[in-house]
């Protein structure tokens, strides 16, 4: 290839980053100066040159008529090229002027057997020469000048085969009914639990866990932390078995535990309804005077629904003040 900047140094731009080799350069006064790039055999030839280059590393007969943009034996053989570049380069297959062939392969039917294995339907056409296509290469009639390379039909993938598949839409995940899709990430994480389908849950922290925060799932860990850290005094006792309450002489209520009430069965006597379902549980009772325990009591009757509270004993002290009482279950 000429070096314009070597060759016609005085006649030509000097090199850029654009043309290295430099640029073809105008005269300063057309006709007259004689500083332009001159338009000899050798400029020409180094461009005719490289056109019979290309058509012939990309096996293109010269058609004899000038290219155009619907017709270009330039255009051809570089599309050829890249065809043959990707055999050589891929599949380790050359090319002639005859047979395609590759290492220690001198047969084209050799080379066809490389060519299905390599998972393409491969057809190699040379100007004026028919390549009869055998197998499952396509057929193509009359003589061909390009390299055409076709993709193999390979079918559906399976459970036992590679092939294609199709991508599965966020609704065909949740809908689950199909078993020829394949599943992306951002498809699979559409895939959530509800009550009637299987799917996808989050895992609930401590602070959820502790505050019921629906569609999560607890484990065994944060279950724990739950029922040591509920979310108020009243409820950490109940979660570890211990109720606690406050009764007013006349049998109101101060304090009670959810759901319980009470009732005044007589002067001293009580009856405190609870919800526990069961029956086996230990009650302690302090009678309250000026903050000071200074009266008996006792737990008389135990059910799965209530028990009662005795204050005192006959003639002695008084039923005029509250009482507190603790269940531990």
């Amino acid at each position: 290839m000429k070096q314009l900047a070597t060759d016609y140094p005085l006649n030509s731009n000097p090199a850029s980053a654009e043309y290295p080799g430099g640029s073809i350069k105008n005269e300063s006064v057309p006709g007259t100066s004689g500083d332009g790039t001159p338009l000899d055999s050798p400029i020409i030839n180094d461009y005719v040159g490289f056109s019979e280059a290309l058509i012939d590393a990309g096996l293109v007969a010269a058609s004899g008529s000038a290219d155009t943009a619907l017709a270009s034996d330039r255009l051809d053989a570089i599309v050829n090229l890249i065809g043959i570049r990707t055999l050589q380069n891929l599949y380790g297959i050359s090319s002639s002027n005859t047979f395609i062939y590759g290492p220690g392969l001198s047969m084209v039917a050799d080379a066809t057997a490389v060519i299905q294995s390599s998972g393409l339907y491969i057809g190699l056409y040379i100007a004026n020469t028919t390549f009869t296509t055998t197998g499952n290469f396509s057929s193509d009639a009359g003589n061909f000048d390009k390299l055409r390379i076709r993709t193999r039909d390979v079918g559906d993938a399976t459970t036992t085969n590679a092939g294609v598949i199709e991508q599965a839409t966020s609704a065909e995940v949740q809908n689950g009914a199909l078993g020829n899709l394949a599943v992306t990430p951002s498809g699979l994480s559409t895939r959530t639990a509800t009550e009637t389908r299987t799917g996808l849950v989050e895992k609930a922290d401590n602070t959820e866990a502790v505050g019921g925060v629906a569609d999560k799932f607890v484990d065994a860990a944060t279950m724990q932390h739950a029922l040591l850290n509920p979310t108020d005094v009243t409820d950490k006792r109940e979660a570890l078995g211990i109720y606690v309450g406050r009764v007013n002489s006349d049998g109101t209520s101060i304090v009670l535990p959810s759901g319980w009430t009470v009732s005044k069965i007589s002067t001293g006597s009580y009856q405190i309804n609870h919800n526990l379902s069961t029956a086996d549980f230990n009650v302690g009772v302090l009678v309250v005077k000026n903050d000071v325990n200074t009266q008996a009591a006792q737990v008389r009757v135990k059910t799965s629904t209530y028990f009662t509270v005795l204050l005192g004993t006959s003639g002695v002290g008084s039923f005029d003040d509250p009482f507190d009482f603790t269940v531990i279950v």
